[in-house]
């Protein structure tokens, strides 16, 4: 090649490399700034992706790596759309009469058989259950949960109890254990899992009382605390029980090479056991916090958790109560409420656990002193004359699947099962009636987190109403899928944005599903923050600012300087707040962060970095403020600098006391002051501020009381001299 030949391929070789540059450049000054997610440049399509390209926009200090994305966005994995069925077993069928009294004589007082009164024995048992495996099968049912089926201790009242401790053997009254492996198997059969129920107590011996009946093929526990137990501090709990699930996982792997699942019980996240410790603790939490919001009118408070994750299993507790809240207000008649509140259950975030009896119409009555009404034909003449929702009272079986409400409950468990937005889309208030024509009314909006398209989720206690909302899908038709609700065709303002107008008319929730996937050019946004309490706490508030429609999101954590994230149980779905709970010592710095799946594969990781309280110093001063300090010589009550009311810890263990002079008696509420000027409170669980609700106690006086507190732990606790 002559030199002239060179020189032009020299010449053309740069001017290649400089259109390239430039049009480098021309994408960076084009795309969009850290923090916000657009599609890739040259798709196909606006509202698909290129094949093999992920969009990846990140603000704040981290960085994180294409595989920490991946793994941190697995923890918001699609769920699969169970339906848990927690059922009494005397209550729920008699498949052996011949076991009814366990083999013992003398009567219902030494037999605690008594099928006419409430808290005995009424003859339901696991050979029952197996008998009924098809009905649950037809209902959608997935997981069965079995309440407590264990032998009381020989020295017990012979009545039906949920309080036996450990699982040591099966009370003779139920069946046997080959009983429990022929259930097991049946249910195996057809795709059923079983989960039974054990209460423990902290010792050791308790949860290994439980190995053998992972034997019989089980699928897993759902664990209690013992009252023992429960009055530990929560960290105290979640160890006790994080060692107990491990313990049985370790033994089901290495024994029987099968896993299994644990599921705890969790209350409101300031009062009871935190749902993020159980999370935290390896458990999957059964919990309550959030169902009666849904249940008793969609303009409620929403719970500080926002939507359940669809990992949570959410219990119908609520409503098992009486049959007088689901009628109010009288609207429509019961079968109707009932399903509103099953529609409530079934599509607004979590996994569904509903009652034995319920979808038979058979809400708990008072003559029921608490237990359920047998789904058998009942010998209990109260049981007999009980209202039956949608049926009609008297003694017989109520194993119908076409009762309406049972009906209702294999529609609304097939629509999940159809529809993943409806388990584990994400979700975002669109609309919550607020005056007298709207209160109830509430429409949500859940994305798929892997096609992008949109569902609307309607509410209606009964208003006649037409609504307005803006979608989070520009433009697109909404069908009804399930329900009576109906949508208008779109009109598009002078903003561009497309009003759905949706018409309501009837008791119950409905579905509309968009006809296009959400845009993947409208931009999305995160903006993660913490906000750690002035101690190590029990946990630690985060939350995510986000505009924009995401499939997910997640939060995860991890000591600055480390590499292996710990994905925050929680916070899946609007309004994107959870707790984290943290073993690191006092003073640590944390990395957190927030990973949101836009729409097709996009992703906007946002990150910061926040300390994990502070040791409490040797000249910490704590103070029980409260409405009790008057009473005991203080100026006035809640009073942070009272002398009279000054917590000590004089054997240096780390707990602060203060033990009160006897009160007159009455209702009372404490919480902590950290120091003399009021301006760092704690409550229940260690929670700072307005967050950390009082704790409450009744004194029936004159008695005295032990108020103490442990900053390490956030554990605040009373103690009564009874």
């Amino acid at each position: 090649m002559g030199r002239v030949a060179r020189l032009r391929t020299v010449l053309a070789l740069a001017l290649v490399m400089l259109l390239g540059m430039a049009y480098a450049a021309w994408r960076h000054l084009d795309s969009p700034s850290p923090g916000v997610a657009s599609p890739s440049a040259g798709a196909p399509d606006a509202n698909t992706a290129t094949p093999g390209v992920r969009d990846v926009r990140s603000s704040g200090p981290v960085t994180l790596s294409e595989k920490e994305i991946d793994t941190i966005l697995a923890a918001v994995a699609p769920a699969r759309p169970d339906l848990f069925y927690e059922l009494t077993v005397d209550r729920f069928a008699n498949g052996d009469p011949s076991n009814d009294e366990g083999g013992r004589t003398g009567g219902p007082e030494k037999t605690g058989f008594d099928p006419t009164r409430a808290d005995y024995f009424h003859g339901g048992d696991l050979a029952g259950v197996t008998a009924r495996l098809d009905y649950l099968a037809e209902l959608g049912v997935t997981t069965i949960v079995l309440g407590p089926i264990w032998a009381a201790p020989t020295d017990s009242p012979p009545r039906l109890t949920v309080d036996v401790v450990g699982a040591e053997a099966i009370d003779p009254r139920y069946g046997t254990e080959e009983d429990l492996r022929a259930l097991v198997s049946a249910a195996h059969e057809r795709t059923l899992r079983v989960v039974l129920d054990v209460v423990l107590d902290g010792e050791p011996a308790t949860a290994v009382t439980a190995n053998r009946w992972l034997d019989t093929g089980i699928d897993g526990f759902r664990i209690r605390p013992a009252d023992a137990l429960f009055r530990q501090p929560q960290r105290a709990q979640m160890s006790w029980w994080s060692v107990a699930a491990s313990q049985w996982r370790s033994y089901a792997a290495a024994h029987l090479g099968q896993s299994v699942s644990v599921y705890a019980d969790t209350g409101p996240e300031k009062v009871g056991t935190p749902r993020a410790l159980v999370r935290a603790s390896g458990l999957v939490p059964l919990s309550n916090d959030w169902t009666d919001w849904a249940v008793d009118r969609f303009g409620g408070e929403l719970p500080a958790e926002g939507f359940p994750d669809a990992a949570t299993v959410i219990p119908w507790w609520g409503l098992t109560v009486d049959e007088g809240r689901l009628n109010e207000p009288a609207k429509a008649g019961l079968v109707e409420r009932l399903k509103l509140a099953l529609g409530d259950l079934f599509l607004l975030g979590g996994q569904p656990m509903i009652p034995a009896g319920i979808e038979q119409g058979l809400t708990r009555v008072d003559a029921g002193n608490g237990w359920p009404r047998d789904q058998f034909a009942t010998r209990m003449p109260a049981f007999a004359k009980a209202v039956v929702v949608g049926g009609a009272a008297g003694a017989r079986d109520r194993y119908d699947v076409t009762h309406p409400v049972a009906a209702y409950v294999a529609e609304l468990a097939a629509l999940r099962a159809a529809n993943p937005a409806l388990v584990s889309g994400s979700q975002r208030e669109l609309f919550r009636g607020v005056d007298d024509q709207e209160v109830g009314i509430g429409v949500v909006s859940r994305i798929d987190p892997d096609t992008g398209v949109e569902y609307l989720v309607v509410r209606n206690p009964g208003q006649d109403r037409r609504v307005s909302i803006v979608a989070e899908t520009p433009g697109a038709s909404f069908t009804p899928i399930f329900g009576s609700a109906v949508s208008e065709p779109v009109v598009t303002d002078a903003t561009g944005e497309g009003a759905v107008k949706v018409s309501l008319d009837k008791v119950g929730v409905s579905v509309l599903k968009a006809d296009r996937p959400v845009p993947s050019t409208i931009p999305v946004t995160v903006q993660v923050s913490a906000r750690p309490a002035s101690f190590a706490q029990v946990a630690m508030p985060v939350a995510a600012e986000v505009t924009g429609p995401v499939g997910a999101l997640a939060f995860a954590v991890r000591p600055a300087g480390t590499s292996d994230w710990r994905v925050v149980p929680g916070g899946s779905h609007a309004p994107y707040v959870s707790m984290v709970s943290t073993p690191e010592a006092p003073g640590t710095e944390l990395e957190l962060v927030a990973v949101a799946r836009a729409v097709r594969g996009n992703v906007v990781v946002s990150s910061t970095k926040a300390t994990q309280g502070r040791a409490a110093s040797p000249d910490e001063v704590f103070t029980a403020i409260g409405d009790f300090q008057k009473e005991v010589g203080c100026a006035y009550d809640d009073q942070p600098d009272c002398a009279r009311t000054r917590l000590i810890d004089p054997d240096g263990d780390g707990t602060f006391t203060w033990t009160s002079p006897k009160l007159t008696g009455g209702s009372y509420q404490v919480s902590v002051a950290a120091n003399v000027a009021g301006t760092e409170t704690f409550g229940a669980g260690g929670y700072p501020g307005a967050d950390g609700e009082s704790v409450g106690w009744f004194d029936a006086g004159p008695l005295p009381l032990t108020i103490s507190f442990t900053p390490a732990t956030g554990a605040l606790g009373i103690d009564l001299p009874f």
